[in-house]
């Protein structure tokens, strides 16, 4: 088991459990955003899997959290690990299907996000809608970001 503010009221704290079957150690990322966690598993041969958890809270909206969310994505794919696959929350406004953001202005969060993902060559394989409630307005808030377009299938 591998967490994060697990023992203190700062922000909500991320858990992630692992087979104990399984090589994996935790890494540290040096960029600020806050509720990330990221789990090293030792794959087949030289082969490594980078999973990564954020949280990214659909309150906070301002442009440097933005830009930290950014940094991390980019320091994760730098690292060199064969594959990766981060997992966590994303802007409910971005149209997964066609990879565009509301109005597509360049100053946006959402473009600014999408940007980062394809400048890191990452795929979002979460496309349809996975959040609503009764009538309201369905939603994809979920992020499941690979290196490679065929790593999840279903």
């Amino acid at each position: 088991m591998f967490g994060t503010n697990l023992d203190s009221d700062a922000g909500r704290g991320l858990l992630l459990y692992i087979d104990k079957q399984l090589d994996a150690s935790q890494v540290q990322m040096n960029a600020e955003f806050q509720e990330n966690l990221f789990i090293k598993i030792e794959l087949n041969q030289s082969d490594q899997l980078l999973l990564g958890l954020i949280y990214r809270s659909l309150s906070n909206r301002t442009n440097d959290y933005i830009k930290q969310l950014n940094t991390l994505t980019t320091e994760a794919c730098s690292k060199g690990y064969s594959h990766i696959l981060i997992m966590g929350d994303n802007f409910p406004e971005i149209n997964w299907d066609s990879w565009n953001s509301p109005g597509d202005s360049t100053e946006s969060n959402e473009y600014k996000f999408l940007e980062n993902l394809q400048e890191n060559f990452l795929f979002q394989h979460a496309t349809k809608p996975t959040r609503w409630r009764g009538t309201n307005t369905q939603h994809t808030l979920d992020l499941i970001l690979t290196n490679e377009e065929q790593m999840i299938s279903n």
